[in-house]
This record gives structure tokens, sequence and C-alpha cells, in this order.
């Protein structure tokens, strides 16, 4: 329940206390959950958390309890350039949502090295930022 939550937040700040809330962006990291939708097409990948406290929908859900709300985004890109280190990093995705799927899995891995085979770099948007609200 968002907006029990904001106000509970809103409550138990002293006067003049501050919210710092760290989140990421719709986008944040969207080259990762499609490559593993290629293979995993339910994967979730900026799913349903990220959908209800975003960068983009921060203000809204703070709007209900403080006055001054600033969004500042971090704008940052990994440019990955060997496909082992990305391989363990979506391992690590893909075994929250898909664990025991070796062959799909192995299918990832292969592709993952397919592309490093043609492309010297990976490129993976991240849209990070801070939220900051003040009653």
């Amino acid at each position: 329940d968002k907006a029990k939550a904001v106000r509970e937040i809103a409550r138990v700040l002293k006067p003049g206390g501050v919210l710092f809330a760290a989140t990421n962006g719709q986008g944040h990291m969207r080259e990762l959950g499609e490559l593993i939708c290629l293979f995993n097409p339910g994967y979730p990948g900026n799913g349903p958390a990220v959908r209800s406290f975003s960068l983009e929908s921060a203000a809204d859900v703070l709007s209900t309890a403080f006055n001054e709300i600033e969004v500042r985004r971090y704008v940052s890109n990994l440019e990955v350039t060997e496909a082992e280190p990305l391989i363990d990093y979506l391992h690590s995705m893909w075994e929250v949502y898909e664990a025991g799927d070796q062959v799909r899995w192995r299918q990832l891995e292969e592709h993952v090295r397919q592309i490093f085979q043609s492309q010297s770099v990976f490129h993976i948007a991240k849209s990070a930022g801070l939220v900051i609200a003040r009653r």
C-alpha cells in the first residue's frame, strides 16, 4: 500500500526532516532484460516493483504527503567488453525467475558469446537516481 507507506514516512519524519530515496527509472539496464527475454519470454524485466516507485513515478507517489520533491537523475552507462562477466551477471538475474531451466540458459550463454564475436562492446543504459522530498 504505497499511499499508506508514504503517509507513515511523512508521519515519522521530524519537522524539517528530509526523505532520500534511491530508485531506478523505467529503462534501467533494459538491454539485460531484453537478452533474457529472448530465451525466457516470461521474464518480468523492469516489472511491477520498478513501475510502482520509479524515477518517473516518484513525484506522483510522494506528492500526497510532501510539498517539495526533487528528482535527481544520475546518467551513466555500462560498456561491457567481455562475455563472461556479462554472462555471470545475467545468471544472477536468471536464477531468480527461472531456476532449473538449463537448456534455455545455455542458449542464452551461447547467444551472449556470439554477440561478442561480432562486436567488441555491449552497451547497457542505466537509469538511476535520487528522490529528495521535504514536507
